[in-house]
């Protein structure tokens, strides 16, 4: 078959010209402000580390006064001592003259008080400059992840750019010219020339599409690797023939229109597909009904009976045919029969016993100390009592990892890659602490929290905490429920609710360790986050991360895909604490950018700090 196209463009119109107007004024307008923000931020660094020379200048003031302390007590006693002397003296000489021996004690004490002072004031200096320079750091991570935000609405804006442009469309008028083979029809010959006039029309769109967008070197790179799609609208044969030869020609009007897929766009444009992936999708979690395990019929007797249980414990548990009674001493009271009696209580054998009733009855539990050694992997949750449960914890395995800015994406505050040894095994939260958690220790104890008592809460605005004294844990700025995590807490808040659920289960819980926190969020890996070196999108809920909660709020806890080693949530949705001095916290929030929600990523607050993007897990010693 022999082909000879001829083409002519009558024209092209575009069809979403103005969207695309709207999207490239975006893209202009983002990476000014990027520019401007950077800049500001580079400012911003020269000025921390003015203050941090300042601090260091106001320290080696405070020890030059510490050193002169010791050396003015030493003349102040060496005056006093000579002054006694004198004393001594004129007792035995009332004539004797010893008024330079108290000036010279007098002067010594003077310059020793004088010398206190200013120890007194340039320690409250050095403490004010530290305050400073954590307030201070705050503000430079905050207009970090603005400009991070900025970077991901510039992305998002590119995307919407390209595709926009792709959406042009025109009328082109096609003469196309094909020799049919030997065997072919006339109707198939006509059919074949009219088909290759619409290919060759929609090829000449599709290369003036690529040559017109606004990154046309970048695109054309890619060219090869993405499928741009064209619609054929309206097609209008103006004329068409067969030669005496066989040759069939056609002159054809094609209306079209071009379309770019999402993910086609983030190939043209280097970008991860999460900035093409529609955020409509829905990531609520399901909601579970608590299951009732009692029978579903009701047993009628003309007599009941009472079983009591004690035990030799405090704060245990007993459960009768699988139903909790609380702590003993229980007096329940059953209808004659069998019954299967467990006493339980953590750290504790469980007592198990068969109880045959057919009448009043007493059983004495005794419940000896138990050794659990945890290993790698087990799932726990110790009792509270009643039935109710402490917060699933994970244990993570002592041995050797390796944790820090392992791909070497960090910022200046992170710590560099290195190995670590765990030497004993303890137990990590699975999931955040929840509200409902948290709220059954405000309960039990009528505890109020930092920010109810004094500024209220923290909410990310204007590129920094902003304090508003309305807010608190119970009602955080944001749509909350039972199962999201608490956020509006201090560290001293953190602490009490751990020390309270040491009290109750009789283990230790506390804060993690900043190494702790790390080696239990990798899960393993080695990788800027769990999965991967890419954020993706829908796999955590970080500010521009594709999920329902992105930039409005915390989501409930166990709302993504658990880590390798059983952790939900590491990655984004609230900061975690830590026990770290300065206080730090880890793992990025829902309205802070993805490349700050990197699994080494290290943000330092002032102390009783709250806000609502930052709330904690606990661990359990072994």
């Amino acid at each position: 078959m022999r082909i000879a196209p001829l083409v002519l463009s009558v024209g092209l119109f575009s069809l979403a010209l103005n969207s695309s107007l709207v999207y490239a004024a975006q893209v202009d307008e983002l990476e000014q402000q990027i520019q401007m923000k950077q800049a500001e931020f580079d400012s911003y660094v020269k000025e921390l580390d003015a203050i941090r020379s300042s601090i260091e200048m106001d320290e080696d003031e405070l020890q030059r006064l510490s050193q002169q302390s010791k050396s003015l007590e030493s003349k102040r006693k060496a005056a006093l001592l000579d002054m006694d002397k004198q004393y001594e003296r004129l007792v035995a000489d009332p004539s004797l003259d010893i008024s330079s021996s108290i000036s010279a004690y007098q002067y010594a004490l003077k310059a020793q008080t004088l010398n206190q002072s200013k120890t007194k004031q340039q320690k409250a200096k050095v403490v004010s400059n530290q305050d400073k320079l954590a307030n201070s750091k705050m503000a430079q991570f905050s207009m970090l992840n603005e400009i991070e935000n900025l970077k991901e609405q510039y992305n998002f804006a590119r995307v919407e750019r390209i595709k926009q442009e792709f959406e042009q469309g025109g009328k082109l008028e096609v003469t196309q010219s094909i020799t049919c083979g030997e065997n072919a029809t006339f109707k198939q010959c006509a059919e074949q020339g009219n088909s290759l006039a619409r290919k060759t029309a929609s090829q000449m769109l599709t290369n003036k599409l690529f040559q017109d967008v606004t990154e046309q070197k970048l695109a054309m790179e890619h060219r090869d690797n993405v499928a741009a799609s064209v619609k054929i609208i309206e097609q209008t044969i103006l004329d068409s023939g067969f030669s005496g030869q066989g040759d069939y020609s056609v002159k054809m009007q094609v209306t079209m229109k071009g379309r770019l897929a999402n993910t086609q766009a983030c190939r043209l444009l280097e970008l991860d597909n999460r900035y093409c992936v529609n955020g409509e999708e829905s990531y609520d979690s399901s909601d579970y009904e608590e299951v009732d395990y009692s029978a579903s019929s009701k047993q009628v007797q003309a007599k009941t009976y009472t079983l009591t249980v004690r035990s030799n414990l405090h704060n245990d548990e007993v459960f009768i045919n699988g139903k909790s009674y609380g702590a003993s001493r229980v007096d329940a009271m059953l209808p004659p029969g069998e019954y299967k009696l467990t006493v339980k209580k953590p750290g504790f054998e469980t007592y198990h016993r068969n109880v045959k009733l057919a009448g009043h009855k007493t059983v004495r539990a005794e419940l000896g100390k138990l050794v659990v050694n945890l290993k790698m992997g087990d799932k726990f949750a110790d009792s509270i009592g009643a039935g109710i449960k402490a917060p699933a914890m994970v244990a993570i395995g002592k041995g050797k990892y390796r944790i820090g800015d392992i791909q070497g994406n960090g910022l200046g505050n992170e710590q560099q890659s290195r190995n670590v040894s765990i030497n004993t095994t303890y137990g990590i939260g699975q999931k955040e602490v929840s509200v409902a958690d948290f709220e059954r220790f405000v309960t039990a104890t009528g505890y109020q929290t930092s920010a109810e008592k004094s500024r209220g809460c923290a909410v990310y605005g204007s590129g920094s905490p902003e304090f508003q004294s309305h807010l608190s844990w119970r009602k955080p700025g944001f749509e909350q429920k039972s199962n999201s995590p608490v956020v509006c807490v201090t560290k001293k808040d953190a602490q009490s609710y751990a020390k309270w659920l040491s009290r109750k289960t009789g283990y230790q819980y506390r804060l993690p360790s900043e190494t702790e926190w790390e080696v239990a969020a990798r899960g393993g890996s080695k990788t800027d986050y769990w999965w991967g070196n890419n954020i993706g999108s829908g796999n955590a809920n970080c500010g521009w991360c594709g999920t329902n909660w992105s930039n409005k709020g915390a989501a409930p806890i166990g709302s993504f895909k658990a880590n390798k080693y059983g952790l939900f949530n590491t990655v984004g949705n609230v900061w975690e604490m830590t026990d770290s001095s300065p206080n730090v916290v880890r793992g990025g929030s829902w309205n802070f950018a993805p490349s700050l929600a990197r699994v080494s990523s290290r943000l330092e607050v002032s102390s009783g700090f709250a806000a609502n993007y930052v709330g904690f897990r606990l661990v359990r010693e072994q």
